[in-house]
Formats: structure tokens, sequence, C-alpha cells
């Protein structure tokens, strides 16, 4: 794994699938749990999910300006 980190094309290949999957749990998450009608309608509930939403929002910027 070490010789992997090194590597340019690997860390792009990581990186890249590691985004990608963050958006997607990011979007179920949105899709399923936060604006399913059992959380929107509670407002504590709805501001816990808006929090999960801001910090998927958050690794997924993160991952994107990670450098190796």
């Amino acid at each position: 794994m070490a010789d992997e980190k090194n590597s340019v094309r690997d860390f792009a290949a990581s990186r890249h699938e590691a985004g990608d999957r963050a958006f997607v749990a990011h979007q179920h998450f949105a899709d399923f749990v936060q604006y399913h009608p059992f959380v929107a309608d509670r407002p504590d509930l709805a501001a816990l999910a808006k929090a999960v939403d801001e910090a998927n929002a958050d690794l997924y910027q993160a991952i994107w300006k990670t450098e190796d």
C-alpha cells in the first residue's frame, strides 16, 4: 500500500473513486433520509439532517482539495 500511495496515478484514481463514492453517499442521504417526510417535518431531525448534509459536503470538498 505504501508504494501505491506514492504513485501520482494511483493517488488520482483513488481520490476520484473516494470523491465519487462521497458524492453518491451524500446524494442518497439527501434523497432517502434528509428529505424523507418523517425527518423533514420534524425540526429537531431536520436540523440534524442538515448538519449531516453539510458534513458530507465538507468531506466531498476536502477529498478534492487533498494533495498527496
